[in-house]
This record gives C-alpha cells, sequence and structure tokens, in this order.
C-alpha cells in the first residue's frame, strides 16, 4: 500500500490550519514595548531636575517628607517607590539610569523578564513623585502593560526562537489592554454627550486645539468642513468597532482590528504630539499578530511566496506549569478589576465592598487604569505666556520649546519625547490661577532663579539673574489660513485675554501679589 502524502504546511488564513505560534510575535512585542520604555525614561530623564529635582517645580524629597509627617508608616502603601530611601538628584537619576538600562537590554532581548519587571518599578518609582507632570493616561498605560506583558515573557537569558510558547492566556493579556483602552476611549466621547462629537464636527477643532499641535495638522486643518465630519465619524467607528475583534479568529482579527487601529494610531501620530502614546499603542497591536503574519509580510516585502511558521515549541516542566499558573491568576485578576472599571466608567454603578477594595488596593500602583481619551472636544484654544521684567516696565518673554507662543513659529513635531511643562501649560490654561498652585511654584523658582527650572524653555531672557516681577497674560490662539500665512508668516493669530495670574514678585522669599509702578 501506498504511503499517505504528508501533510500540507499550514497556509495563511486557510480554514482549519494548524495553530499558529506566537513566538517571533511575542519578541517582537517585547522588544518594541522595551523601545516604548526607553523613549518613555530618556525624555523624562532630560527633564526630571526642572520638574521634581531639588531645585525643580515640585521636588521630589520635600514631597515625600510632607507624606511621611503626615501619614507615617501608611505613606509606604499611598507611593510605593524605591525614592523612600532618598529622592535626591543623584538619587533620580540612578533610578532613571537604570530605566533607561532596563529598557536597553529588554530591546537587545538580554534577560526579558527581569528587564522588564525593572522597567515596570523604576517607572512607577519615578511617576508616583513626579506629581502633575506624571498624571497622563499613558504613563499609567505604560505601567499596565508591562504588568500585563510579564507572563509573555520567558524565563530565559535572551529572547531567542528556541523559547517556548507563550501561553494562550499571556497573548490574551495585551490584547484585553488594547481592547479596553480603545474601546473606553470610543464609549467616552459619547457617554460624556459632547455637542461636537455628535454632530461630527469634533475634528474640525482638534487639530488647532490639540495641546501642542504640529505643522501637518495646520495643513489638515485647512481641508473642507465634510472631511472633517466624514474623520470624526470614522474615528468613531474604529474606537466602538474595532476592538471586540481583537478577540476574533486570525483573518478578522488581521482585517477588522489590527488593520484600522494601526491606520488610526499612525494618522494621530502624523498630526500631533502625544508622546510615547501612540508607539505604546502600536505596540499594543503586536500580540493580534501570529508568526505567520509575520512569515507572510517578510514574503511580501521580499516579493516571495510565504513560509510556513514551524510550530511552536510547547512548554513543559515545572517553570512552565508555574508560568501558566501566574498567568491565570493574574487573568483572573485583571477580570475583576475591569469589571469594576467598566461598571463604574460605563454605566456608573455602585459596587460591592470587595470589588471597591481591590480597585482601592491596586490603585497607588497606577497599573490598572480605565482610559477615556478626549471626552470632550477643546473648542477654544488658551495659551499663557511668562514674561519677567526688572522694573516692571520693560517685560521680557520666557520662549517655550514646544507650545505656540510666537505666532510665526512653525509647529514642530516633538515625538517621541514628552514635554512635560508645555502639556501641563495647555491643561492649566483650561483652568484658573487658583486650581493651578503648580503654576505658582514654577513663577517662583524663576523668580529664586533656579536655573534647571530655567533649563526646560527654550529662551531664558535673564541667564545672568532672576527678574523682580513676573506676570502671566493670556491669549487665544488660532491657526492662520493660507492668506495670513503669506502675508505675514504666522502660523497662528493670538488676541489678547487680560493675565492669567496677577504679577508677582518675592518678599522675604514667599510669593506675593506684584504692586507694578505705574506705567
Amino acid at each position: 500500500m501506498a504511503e499517505p502524502p504528508p501533510p500540507l504546511a499550514p497556509a495563511v488564513g486557510l480554514p482549519g490550519a494548524a495553530p499558529r505560534g506566537h513566538g517571533r510575535a511575542r519578541d517582537l512585542y517585547l522588544r518594541f514595548l522595551g523601545a516604548v520604555f526607553l523613549c518613555a525614561f530618556a525624555s523624562w530623564y532630560a527633564q526630571q531636575d526642572g520638574l521634581i529635582g531639588s531645585g525643580g517645580i515640585l521636588p521630589a524629597a520635600d514631597y515625600l517628607a510632607r507624606l511621611r509627617e503626615s501619614e507615617g508608616g501608611r505613606a509606604l502603601l499611598a507611593v510605593p517607590t524605591v525614592l523612600w530611601w532618598g529622592a535626591s538628584d543623584r538619587a533620580l537619576s540612578s533610578v532613571a539610569t537604570v530605566g533607561l538600562v532596563s529598557s536597553g537590554l529588554l530591546v537587545l532581548g538580554l534577560l526579558p523578564a527581569l528587564a522588564l519587571l525593572s522597567c515596570w518599578l523604576c517607572y512607577l518609582s519615578l511617576s508616583v513623585v513626579g506629581g502633575v507632570f506624571m498624571h497622563f493616561q499613558w504613563d499609567a498605560l505604560l505601567l499596565e502593560a508591562a504588568v500585563l506583558s510579564l507572563p509573555l515573557c520567558p524565563l530565559a537569558l535572551r529572547l531567542s526562537r528556541a523559547a517556548p510558547e507563550p501561553h494562550p492566556i499571556a497573548v490574551l493579556l495585551p490584547r484585553f489592554l488594547l481592547f479596553k483602552l480603545m474601546f473606553l476611549s470610543g464609549w467616552v466621547k459619547l457617554a460624556s454627550h459632547d455637542p461636537t462629537w455628535r454632530d461630527g464636527t469634533a475634528l474640525a477643532y482638534h487639530y488647532w486645539s490639540q495641546p501642542l499641535p504640529t505643522w501637518t495638522a495646520w495643513i489638515v486643518d485647512g481641508a473642507p468642513r465634510a472631511v472633517h465630519r466624514a474623520a470624526t465619524a470614522v474615528t468613531l467607528l474604529v474606537e466602538l468597532l474595532a476592538p471586540p475583534f481583537v478577540f476574533a479568529p486570525r483573518r478578522l482579527r488581521l482585517w477588522l482590528a489590527f488593520a484600522p487601529l494601526v491606520a488610526l494610531q499612525l494618522l494621530i501620530l502624523a498630526t500631533g504630539n502625544y508622546g510615547f502614546f501612540n508607539l505604546l499603542t502600536l505596540a499594543l497591536c503586536l500580540p493580534l499578530l501570529d508568526d505567520q503574519h509575520l512569515l507572510a509580510a517578510a514574503a511580501a516585502l521580499r516579493r516571495r511566496p510565504p513560509a510556513a511558521a514551524p510550530p511552536g515549541r510547547p512548554a513543559r516542566g515545572v517553570g512552565a506549569a508555574l508560568r501558566s499558573l501566574g498567568a491565570v491568576a493574574l487573568a483572573l485578576g485583571v477580570l475583576v478589576v475591569a469589571i469594576g472599571q467598566f461598571g463604574v466608567q460605563m454605566l456608573g454603578a455602585e459596587l460591592p465592598r470587595w470589588q471597591q477594595a481591590i480597585l482601592d488596593g491596586v490603585r497607588p500602583f497606577r497599573s490598572a487604569s480605565s482610559y477615556g481619551l478626549f471626552a470632550t472636544m477643546t473648542t477654544d484654544r488658551r495659551e499663557i505666556a511668562i514674561e519677567g521684567s526688572d522694573d516692571g516696565r520693560a517685560w521680557k518673554a520666557y520662549r517655550f520649546r514646544w507650545k505656540p507662543d510666537e505666532v510665526d513659529r512653525r509647529p514642530g513635531f516633538a515625538t517621541p519625547h514628552m514635554p512635560r511643562l508645555d502639556w501641563q501649560m495647555w491643561f492649566a490654561a483650561l483652568g484658573d490661577c487658583r486650581r493651578n498652585q503648580w503654576f505658582l511654584l514654577l513663577s517662583q523658582r524663576l523668580l529664586e532663579g533656579k536655573r534647571p527650572v530655567a533649563a526646560l524653555f527654550a529662551f531664558d531672557p535673564f541667564p545672568d539673574h532672576p527678574p523682580r516681577y513676573l506676570r502671566s497674560p493670556l491669549y487665544r490662539y488660532r491657526f492662520s489660513d493660507l492668506a495670513g500665512l503669506r502675508k505675514g508668516g504666522a502660523y497662528f493669530t493670538r488676541a489678547p485675554l487680560g493675565e492669567f495670574c496677577p504679577a508677582v514678585t518675592l518678599e522675604g522669599g514667599a510669593l506675593r501679589k506684584a504692586d507694578l509702578p505705574p506705567s
């Protein structure tokens, strides 16, 4: 009797084909996540002295000292950070440096589990003492991504194709995080009853009112209103309809989740400055792929027929059993927390006491957050300027590195850098002086001549001595049109709105309202 023919190699997308491996996709995802951490740590390292250093706006050492005095031993649990053992400038630098090294190791695929755990611990330690400068949604998203990616890390010296296949639940965890991020971002836009999202005009405001616009946003802003309406509708459709397909079979997952979510992030990346957020979201899209997807993409680039991915090596032994148990336990914990988050954010439900206790217990670690980006669209743009004077008559302006100030300066790209002072200035302009105590501290540090704070600006008009007075005029900004750009070279128009805070000065080392000489 003739021998039966050998089984066909599994084809891309072929129904009933053998299960695809995830080893290559896992390795690519972990390296990409390491690159995102590298960007985040490098960006923070460049500005932490001026933000939370000893001569910064919100010194971390002072914050921890006040917390220890008021909370006693409970402070250690309320603010989990290695900086309790010292929050000097050298300690801050050391934590950031360890984070940079750990990120680099993960990019290189060395000691992946230890490197990712170290990234999480270092970033958590910095974020909990970072005050308003570390309270962005993508800071929490980065921490949560690290925790949910730990079960994917092989307990090996390096990432390699010889590593065992990741547990199926470990693959699902970052997919679930992507689902939560995108679906809730779409849901809050509708739940907020914001009129611009409901009538389709949101993106007619977005490009010029976003925190740090780019020159490409200036171009897109000039598109017809019908284009903005269509883009608004597509954004809502992608954020609400694509996320459920992250759990779909591989072909649906590729075309109805991976492709639209990646396209949306690339468009946001091309027209805005959101630090490492878009890169992180793109990284979270990678677990939607399997090894056969990657081989097919590589073959398409080389114009060759796709090769079949060899079956992954199953994990065996006590270590594999423990990793499986850990993945299952983490998944159960994530499910309990997520149900509570969805219940509160989507339904406004009052949680059972035990579930609320779990949410309260994990909250200090900032690694299990709910998300909702641009729930309401900003339809006005206010910008705060900062000006100093020696005599109260002649004023010189501090220039920011990235946020709009000079109307003829072309808005640029900062990504993947996250200029946190510039971002926080945008948030401050949405409120008033009394609600932004950090801004008063910023003013005080400039009047004290703190060099790390002055270094956060692109131009310090008082390089040799601090000013005697400081004021903060408020303006309304809007993108100019093409005619305005051609005529005066201005990318923005601006109109004065008064003052954000009263003019201030230092008296006896304390910040006081200034009595300016008559002009």
